[in-house]
């Protein structure tokens, strides 16, 4: 798959797993989604960087992050994260409970 269409299939699952309401990164979903899904807080802020990466929407310090950007520029690593994640995401059929 590529990246768009990795990144497609994420929101997919991700609609199904949060649902309507969807997921604000409050700290009892964080532990929710590493307790189900194996998801750490630390992975779902690399997506975040991932998507705002490719919407040219980094913070400044994140574009001064040379670490960060090295991982950012190399499709090859992006689309390898992308594909451990949707494998996390689709690794349960569990729902956020409201």
């Amino acid at each position: 798959m590529t990246r768009i269409e990795l990144i497609n299939a994420i929101f997919e699952r991700m609609d199904v797993v949060w649902g309507e309401e969807g997921f604000d990164g409050e700290a009892q979903e964080y532990d929710w989604l590493l307790a189900n899904y194996g998801i750490t807080d630390e992975e779902d802020v690399m997506w975040m960087l991932i998507l705002q990466h490719g919407m040219d929407d980094l913070e400044s310090e994140d574009r001064d992050d040379e670490e960060l950007m090295t991982f950012l520029e190399n499709e090859q690593a992006v689309v390898g994260f992308l594909e451990a994640f949707l494998q996390k995401y689709q690794s349960a059929d569990t729902v956020y409970p409201r």
